[in-house]
């Protein structure tokens, strides 16, 4: 063994955190928006709706991407279902 061997990281390279170095446009926009969402929906501001989006995606152990898409699909179905009526 060589003295590099010692010591070292076993990590491997899939060990590593799921997160992108660089985003994507589209990725970004995607989470830019979900957090607007959030931000209008629980009347919070824009960087308490961000850290809810990533506290949400580890919570439900997803990505932030895949949570991003979900909020916007929910957000368009609220917006296309008419609003019920008060009883």
């Amino acid at each position: 063994m060589t003295v590099d061997d010692h010591g070292g990281s076993d990590r491997q390279p899939d060990d590593e955190l799921d997160h992108p170095l660089v985003d994507s446009r589209e990725t970004a926009a995607l989470r830019e928006q979900a957090t607007e969402v959030l931000a209008r929906y629980h009347q919070i501001e824009l960087a308490e709706a961000a850290m809810l989006l990533f506290v949400l995606a580890e919570y439900r152990d997803c990505s932030v991407d895949a949570l991003a898409v979900e909020v916007l699909r929910k957000a368009a179905a609220r917006r296309a279902t008419p609003d019920e009526p008060a009883s």
